[in-house]
């Protein structure tokens, strides 16, 4: 072996494994990427008929009432949410990037775990948004006027605990 010929295999090995690794990252990249972007698109298409169905099925039940609609597009779009969640399957960890950087540059294994770790709590993210979603819709109804009587008569929450400008009982305010 002539001089410099070891160091010349080496820097072809180094090369060759760098190309390997940098294909197989940016293909696993990929795939997390698209799968992200189908599952945020899926639930938005379930969220839209879930309450285009909602409002149809909202209005003809209330005798075509304009409150009957919004309720139903509220809980139409809402059971859709959680139907696409519930039936979707998509785990971040089933698209998880390959953490093994090879022989040479073995400090980019925390920047793998680091990417993957960015695709989890892009997840947790969602699931909390989709959380605090569902407690808005449903205090919004609250809000505007939800049936919530034995009468049937509509609840008006803001004043309903007030006499005479005073806080009466039942309310949490001191």
């Amino acid at each position: 072996m002539a001089y410099g010929e070891g160091r010349s295999l080496l820097y072809k090995d180094i090369g060759q494994e760098e190309a390997f690794e940098r294909g197989r990252y940016e293909r696993e990249l990929s795939s997390a990427e698209d799968a992200l972007e189908r599952d945020v698109e899926s639930s938005s298409l379930w969220r839209t008929l879930g309450s285009f169905i909602g409002a149809g099925i909202g209005f003809v039940g209330t005798g075509g009432t304009p409150q009957g609609a919004f309720k139903g597009w509220q809980v139409g779009g809402e059971a859709g949410k959680w139907g696409q969640r519930g039936l979707s399957g998509y785990d971040p960890e089933d698209y998880a990037i390959t953490t093994d950087p090879g022989k040479f540059d073995v400090s980019q294994r925390y920047d793998f775990e680091d990417v993957n770790r960015q695709f989890e709590d892009a997840e947790r993210s969602r699931l909390w948004k989709d959380i605090t979603g569902t407690g808005t819709t449903v205090a919004s109804m609250l809000a505007l006027g939800a049936k919530g009587d034995a009468g049937g008569e509509p609840v008006d929450w803001w004043t309903k605990y007030r006499e005479g400008g005073r806080v009466g009982e039942g309310s949490f305010s001191v």
